[in-house]
C-alpha cells in the first residue's frame, strides 16, 4: 500500500469565500486526487484502488467527496472518522444568507464591507489577518441540496461507483472539550461545556439552521436556553455530563447514524478509552481513536493541559495491551481499505436507522444490533435537530416574545460575488 497526504487551504482561506470561487479547500483536495490518478502508478500504487480517509474536518471532507458527482472515479473506497455534521449550509436558510452570517462576523473586521471594491480589497488583505479574524469559520456551499437534507429525505446521496464507505464516531466525542484548562479555571469543566452548548445554539443553530437570524442577541439567547433546558435536558436526564453528551450526538453521532441509514454503508462506534481524567470521567473522546489507527510512535497532542501531558506520556510508552489493540484496529482499517475480499470485520447497514453497526470495545470488534449510548428519546431529539427544523422553529417562535419582531429587518444585501458563490 502507498500512503499519500495532501496540503490544502484551511479555515477561512479554504472554506469561506472571499471571491466568487467557492469550496476552494475541497477543490484543492480534488486536485490532489486527480494527481494521484495520474501519477500513483510511478510509486507502485494502483489508481483503480484508491481509498481516501480523514478524521474530524477531514472526515467531513471525505463524505463531501463521496457525495459529489465530480469526485466519481477518483477513489473507490472511503473512511470517515468522527466527521462533524457536514460543513455545508444546512436547511432553514438559503446558502447565500447562511454564508453571509458567518462571513460578516469575520471579514468585516479586516476590510470595509461597505466598500464598492470589496472583492479587490479582500484579495489584497493580509492572509494572516483574515485567518485571525475568522478562526475556524467555514461555510461550505452544498452543490445542489445539502447532504443532510438528502439523508433526511432518505434519498440516494453517495455516488454509485463507491465500493465501500465506512463512517464512525467515538462514544464520547464532545467530552474532548472538557480538557480546556482555561475553561476549568473559570467555570469548571462541566459548566464550560454547558456554556459551549448554549453559545453554539445561540450563535449558530438558532440563526442559521432555524433561519431566525433576525432575532436580537437576547432573543437568540432565550431560544438557546429553552432548547437546552426544556428540550435537551429531559431527553438526557440520565446523563452526568448533559451538554457534552448532547453535543456528541448533535455534532457527530446523529449525523453518522443518518449516513449509516443508507443501505450498504458500514458504521462503527469506537469505545476504547485512553484518558484518565482527575476531575471527571472522560470516556472515549474526539481524536482518541487516532493512535490506535495510526500508531503510537511519534503521536503528539497540541494541548499541554495536565491530562493531555499524561496521555502523551502513556502514548510514548504504551502498555503491551495498548499496542495489541492498535495492531487489531490498524489491521481492520487496512483490510477495509485495501483487500477486496476482506471487510476488516465491519458489517454493512441494512438501511435502517444506523443499525446494525460495529463496536470497538475492550480491545475487540463486535457487531451489535442496537446499542445506543443514550436513551431513545435523546436519539430521536438529535435527529429532529437535523431533520425537523420547521417544527423546532415553530415551537421556538411560539414560545418567544421576539416572534412579533420584524423579520424583514436585515443588514445591507451581501456583495454580488458572495451571491454568485452560492448559486
Amino acid at each position: 500500500a502507498v500512503a499519500v497526504s495532501a496540503q490544502y487551504r484551511l479555515n477561512a482561506l479554504g472554506f469561506l469565500p472571499a471571491s466568487s470561487a467557492r469550496n476552494v479547500g475541497l477543490r484543492d483536495q480534488a486536485l490532489a486526487l486527480r494527481w494521484i490518478q495520474r501519477h500513483i502508478g510511478a510509486f507502485g500504487g494502483d489508481p483503480g484502488s484508491v481509498t481516501i480517509f480523514g478524521q474530524s474536518a477531514g472526515g467531513s471532507s471525505v463524505l463531501w467527496h463521496a457525495a459529489r458527482e465530480g469526485s466519481r472515479g477518483l477513489f473507490s473506497r472511503a473512511v470517515a472518522q468522527s466527521p462533524w455534521s457536514p460543513g455545508e449550509t444546512l436547511g432553514g436558510v438559503d446558502a447565500t444568507r447562511a454564508m453571509e452570517l458567518v462571513w460578516r462576523d469575520c471579514y468585516c473586521e479586516v476590510v470595509d464591507c461597505a466598500a464598492p471594491d470589496l472583492e479587490a480589497r479582500l484579495k489584497l488583505a493580509p492572509a494572516a489577518a483574515l485567518v485571525e479574524a475568522c478562526g475556524d469559520a467555514v461555510a461550505v456551499v452544498a452543490e445542489g441540496r445539502s447532504t443532510v437534507d438528502r439523508l433526511c429525505a432518505r434519498e440516494p446521496v453517495f455516488f454509485d461507483g463507491l465500493d465501500r464507505l465506512l463512517v464512525g464516531t467515538n462514544r464520547d466525542e464532545a467530552r474532548f472539550w472538557l480538557f480546556d484548562e482555561d475553561h476549568r479555571t473559570r467555570l469548571g469543566a462541566a459548566a464550560a461545556v454547558d456554556r459551549l452548548a448554549r453559545d453554539f445554539l445561540r450563535d449558530s443553530y438558532v440563526p442559521i439552521d432555524l433561519g431566525l437570524d433576525w432575532f436580537t442577541p437576547p432573543c437568540a439567547a432565550q431560544a438557546a436556553d429553552w432548547l437546552l433546558d426544556d428540550l435537551v435536558r429531559p431527553a438526557y436526564r440520565d446523563s452526568s455530563l448533559l451538554a457534552a453528551d448532547f453535543l456528541t450526538d448533535l455534532w457527530f453521532t446523529a449525523f453518522a447514524e443518518l449516513v449509516g441509514s443508507s443501505p450498504g454503508i458500514f458504521r462503527y462506534v469506537f469505545d476504547q478509552p485512553v484518558r484518565a481524567d482527575t476531575l471527571l470521567p472522560a470516556g472515549t473522546c474526539h481524536c482518541d481513536e487516532l493512535p490506535y489507527v495510526l500508531g503510537f510512535d511519534g503521536f503528539q497532542w497540541d494541548d499541554d493541559t495536565p491530562d493531555q501531558v499524561a496521555i502523551a506520556a502513556s502514548f510514548a510508552r504504551p502498555a503491551p495491551e495498548m499496542r495489541a489493540v492498535h495492531d487489531r484496529v490498524a489491521a481492520a482499517w487496512l483490510a477495509f481499505a485495501t483487500d477486496p475480499d476482506d471487510l476488516g470485520g465491519f458489517v454493512p447497514s441494512s438501511g435502517d436507522f444506523g443499525e446494525p453497526h460495529s463496536l470497538w470495545a475492550n480491545g475487540s470488534l463486535s457487531t451489535v444490533e442496537d446499542a445506543p449510548v443514550h436513551s431513545p428519546a435523546a436519539r430521536r431529539l438529535t435527529r429532529d435537530f437535523f431533520c425537523d427544523h420547521d417544527a423546532i422553529r415553530a415551537e421556538v417562535l411560539r414560545r418567544s416574545a421576539c416572534a412579533d419582531d420584524d423579520p424583514g429587518r436585515r443588514e445591507p444585501p451581501p456583495p454580488a460575488f458572495l451571491q454568485a458563490s452560492a448559486s
